[in-house]
């Protein structure tokens, strides 16, 4: 291998594109820290290849998250950099009460929708039972309240998780 690539050359030995290498340098600027000709052209190294097969490893194999691999590669993330984590605190543990809230919820929702399984099962065990009507209304309930629960979690993810109003219960 050449001792100095260009981000094609660095392309074809990954199979990244450019624009994908531009990417991650920006996300793994201490990982990536690629050096630049007087001309502002990018000049890599086998170490930034091989940087850039770890990423992929992390991010494709291994599923993380961009935040989790640079955690994993020891890069610092613009929040912790800045110590924003501190400053943010009260509204991270909002976040995390309203997020908490929020899973409550659609637990609620799984349990009820194994419920509505049985009562399923059951008219249809019992199709000209006398207690059809009284099943299929519960049935309509629990329908409701599925939509009801959904229309929160929609609403939570439409405001962008923003704590500036409380969610609305169900």
């Amino acid at each position: 291998m050449a001792e100095r690539l260009t981000i094609a050359e660095v392309g074809r030995l990954t199979g990244l594109a450019s624009h994908t290498i531009r990417f991650y340098e920006h996300q793994f600027p201490k990982t990536l820290d690629v050096e630049r000709t007087p001309g502002g052209h990018r000049q890599y190294r086998a170490r930034h290849v091989e940087a850039l097969h770890q990423i992929v490893h992390l991010v494709k194999h291994e599923k993380l998250s961009i935040r989790e691999a640079q955690a994993r590669l020891g890069e610092e993330t613009p929040a912790s950099s800045r110590g924003a984590a501190r400053a943010d605190a009260p509204a991270v543990e909002a976040l995390q009460q309203s997020l908490t809230m929020v899973l409550g919820k659609l637990e609620e929702l799984c349990c009820k929708n194994a419920h509505l399984d049985t009562l399923v099962a059951n008219l249809l065990q019992q199709a000209a039972a006398p207690g059809r009507d009284a099943l299929l209304a519960e049935i309509a309930r629990y329908r409701e309240e599925n939509r009801r629960a959904v229309r929160v979690y929609e609403e939570f993810l439409q405001r962008g998780n923003r704590l500036d109003e409380p969610l609305p219960t169900t």
